[in-house]
């Protein structure tokens, strides 16, 4: 039987509230399996890191605790701060979450040197697009998502300030489909 990498490994980005996050809101998985993307999006409890990141563990480790998790600087961004906010919020799961593995695929191409990128920056963006990748065209980036979301943090109860949803949904699977 044939092993292929899309059935071992699968996507993983977040979007947060800064570059110094007081939350992670949206942590988005591409399974290349499957074509699929699944979201855990934080629309209920602005202020509290736990729920969202406390479902989206429920689901990795009862799904796909056997699969590498692959991402863009992860080691820099994603895997660093959802360590932290489980060491913090469900220090229950800290054992398992470091037992998953993890690849960083801007580690290994740029920080340790092993692949010459041709975007006009190592920026994933750059990259995918030298690569032929196609974006969704959300017209969002990384500082905007989290913008929104700190708008909306400030008051919840007016629906003025609630992002749209499905916009930065899409934005966070097209980094993931871009990723792949």
């Amino acid at each position: 039987q044939d092993v292929h990498l899309d059935d071992l490994s699968f996507i993983l980005d977040i979007e947060t509230d800064g570059l110094s996050p007081t939350i992670i809101w949206q942590l988005g998985v591409y399974d290349p399996a499957t074509d699929r993307h699944q979201s855990f999006i934080e629309r209920n409890h602005p202020r509290d890191p736990k729920p969202v990141l406390e479902a989206f563990l429920h689901w990795l480790l009862a799904n796909h605790a056997d699969r590498t998790l692959l991402t863009w600087n992860g080691y820099g961004f994603d895997y660093r701060y959802i360590r932290q906010f489980i060491e913090q919020q469900l220090p229950q799961y800290v054992e398992a979450w470091d037992d998953l593995w993890k690849y960083d695929l801007y580690k290994w191409a740029v920080r340790d040197g092993n692949a010459l990128l041709p975007g006009r920056t190592n920026k994933l963006d750059h990259v995918a697009r030298a690569l032929g990748y196609e974006g969704a065209e959300t017209g969002l980036t990384g500082a905007q998502t989290a913008a929104a979301y700190q708008v909306f943090m400030r008051d919840p109860a007016d629906p003025d300030r609630e992002p749209d949803w499905d916009r930065h949904e899409a934005y966070c699977e097209d980094d993931c489909r871009a990723l792949w």
